[in-house]
């Protein structure tokens, strides 16, 4: 024990003034006798002066007592003393968004469960720890951070959250969690997810320098989905869709799959799924243009713990010819693919006779100009797809646009036997082709790759499919697909891959600025105000949104499935509708099993309580002493009264 004041002990010579004070005021004893006079000297004259006793009471003992204790008080007194203390922590949740958190998993959804324990793990915390909430999907973000929410915030922005995105953005979630942390303190990093995705591709968590404690929300399930769908109108009066089905499980499965236009059924067909294999699906039927449909949905009826996937829907764009101008001194390859796509008008030029002022802004008579070996002075608007970008010439460099100089190719690289297809940006445009069998042999290398374009297909760190724009004339945009794969080589050209990737390109080629289909949660590219003067959308089964200029060049509001209504009011009053499928059917996400990956890292959330240590602290004894003096005061003041 220390004292901080040592002089409070000078209290303690109060001990013998309280002890002469009961020596002098101590009562007399009463005795009876006949006379006073009688007794008056008998104690001095027959037994003589003596010493008196101190008179040991209750009462002198505790003003004794009390004023040691005060004394002691004075002295401030402190003991060292090991006790448990709280130690202080950052608490980062990853809360899972994707799609496949959607699951039915018993009676409440894997979402809703994953909530209740991001809640819950909240609660815990200490009243002083900060806590930051970061969702992951296609996309990272952070949803609220107790350094500018308080707890009923907090709570109702995780509750306000809705699983739908489709992607699996982790790494994103946890630089993003890395980024918020206070320096300061130390920190948890705990991620809620059902693991339906492949993990141990994303990131190497042995980088990441604090613990993360994985909760795995759901089990094992086997599911059922439509993955793909595409629509494709022949002629005036015939619609081709093309559907993929995919049995994510280790049974045999026979579903009745439905295809209704504008919600009246058409066809119906039993399809048989065997086990983890994908079954595609053609149907043929005739439309009446004057009926005008504006969306094809594939339906498997029944039910699965994955409803959302259980259907796909697609948009039906105005206009059935597509124009395609392929610039090409040797065309035959690229020809053919073309030409088997039914709806094509395909004018072949050479580069020779190419001219750019063809293409001038807003007179681009094509929806989908192709370039092979050959890269043009200025890019037409629209979609434009570059095969085999050419090694230019430096006298060739000096005069063309940086854009399009960032596009030539400086040599070919091998590409390594049996290597398997990477799609690290999701799209629409490549996503449900089987590129299994593929033998690329060697790919082109860009000497600079533009700005802002992203791999849609890789091999390792070999780049296949680039995708970007350019705004060569604002407010026009040239929508670029780079192929860089080597045509001449391998077996890509033989391979069913290659007719279907050009399908799609035909198909997003069209002059409607949104795709007929997307993914949930997918960001969604708005045309700029200058082309229209207000942007109305319709989500599936909610009110309409208006939105008058400027509006955001992004629409990411996508996550529920189903058809999305776009109307585009020109500045004449004119009003351009546009129809969008958002399907959650994905070759990842409905695989709705958690991966083998997961039973490394599940840690699991701890149960209950918060980080305890035994700390040394100092405690002051001067309230317990203190109140100690007062409760002996009042012990004291009622043996007075009692005397």
């Amino acid at each position: 024990m220390t004292l901080l004041n040592p002089f409070g002990l000078i209290g303690l010579l109060s001990l013998p003034v309280i002890l002469s004070f009961h020596l002098l005021r101590e009562r007399q004893r009463r005795t009876i006798v006949s006379h006073l006079k009688l007794w008056s000297f008998l104690d001095s004259e027959v037994r003589g002066p003596r010493a008196r006793r101190i008179p040991i009471t209750w009462i002198l003992l505790l003003d004794l007592l009390i004023a040691t204790l005060i004394s002691l008080a004075w002295s401030q007194p402190q003991v060292s003393v090991l006790l448990p203390a709280f130690r202080q922590k950052h608490l980062v949740i990853l809360l899972d968004i994707s799609s496949s958190m959607r699951t039915m998993d018993g009676p409440v959804s894997r979402f809703d469960r994953a909530k209740a324990d991001a809640i819950k793990l909240m609660d815990s915390r200490g009243a002083r720890d900060p806590v930051t909430i970061v969702s992951f999907g296609q996309r990272a973000s952070i949803v609220a951070d107790s350094r500018t929410d308080n707890a009923l915030q907090l709570q109702e922005k995780i509750t306000g959250l809705k699983a739908g995105e489709t992607g699996y953005s982790l790494q994103d979630a946890l630089a993003l969690a890395q980024s918020s942390l206070d320096k300061l303190l130390p920190a948890e990093i705990h991620i809620i997810t059902d693991g339906a995705f492949p993990g141990e591709e994303l990131i190497d968590f042995d980088e990441i320098a604090y613990p993360m404690l994985w909760k795995m929300v759901g089990t094992a399930l086997d599911n059922q989905a439509v993955i793909e769908i595409n629509a494709t109108q022949i002629d005036e009066g015939r619609l081709q869709i093309f559907t993929r089905f995919v049995n994510f499980g280790s049974s045999p499965v026979s579903r009745l799959a439905t295809l209704l236009i504008d919600g009246r059924p058409i066809d119906q067909n039993m399809i048989e799924l065997p086990p983890e294999t994908s079954v595609p699906r053609v149907w043929q039927t005739t439309i009446q243009p004057s009926e005008n449909p504006v969306q094809v949905m594939v339906n498997l009826e029944g039910t699965d713990p994955f409803r959302e996937d259980d259907r796909a829907v697609i948009g039906l764009q105005s206009g059935g010819i597509t124009q395609v101008a392929l610039v090409s001194d040797n065309p035959s390859t690229l020809q053919l693919a073309i030409l088997a796509f039914p709806g094509v008008d395909l004018e072949v030029i050479s580069p020779e006779d190419y001219s750019s002022s063809r293409f001038t802004p807003g007179e681009n008579p094509s929806d989908l100009t192709i370039f092979q070996k050959f890269l043009p002075e200025t890019l037409p608007e629209g979609q434009v797809l570059i095969v085999e970008p050419p090694t230019l010439s430096n006298d060739q460099d000096n005069s063309l646009n940086p854009q399009i100089a960032s596009l030539q190719s400086i040599s070919l690289q091998e590409i390594p036997a049996n290597s398997s297809v990477e799609f690290p940006n999701p799209n629409p445009l490549v996503e449900g082709i089987d590129f299994n069998g593929v033998r690329w042999s060697k790919a082109w290398t860009l000497a600079s790759p533009p700005t802002g374009f992203v791999p849609l297909l890789r091999v390792g760190d070999i780049p296949l499919v680039l995708v970007g724009q350019f705004s060569p004339n604002p407010p026009g945009v040239s929508r670029v697909v780079v192929l860089l794969a080597d045509l001449s080589q391998g077996n890509f050209t033989k391979h069913p891959a290659f007719p279907i990737l050009m399908a799609n390109m035909i198909e997003f080629s069209r002059s409607a600025p949104l795709p007929p289909r997307f993914n949930t949660g997918e960001t969604l590219l708005l045309p700029p105000p200058g082309n229209y003067q207000s942007v109305q959308v319709t989500p599936p089964n909610q009110p309409a949104i208006v939105m008058n200029s400027p509006w955001p060049s992004e629409w990411s509001q996508t996550v529920e499935p189903g058809l999305y209504r776009f109307s585009f009011t020109r500045a004449d009053g004119k009003i351009d509708e546009l129809f969008a499928g958002a399907n959650t059917g994905d070759e990842v996400e409905s695989d709705i099993r958690p991966r083998a990956w997961t039973q490394e890292v599940i840690g699991g959330i701890p149960v209950s309580g918060r980080d305890t240590v035994q700390e040394e602290q100092s405690v002051d004894l001067r309230t317990w002493l203190l109140g100690a003096a007062v409760l002996l005061l009042l012990v004291e003041a009622v043996l007075a009264w009692r005397r």
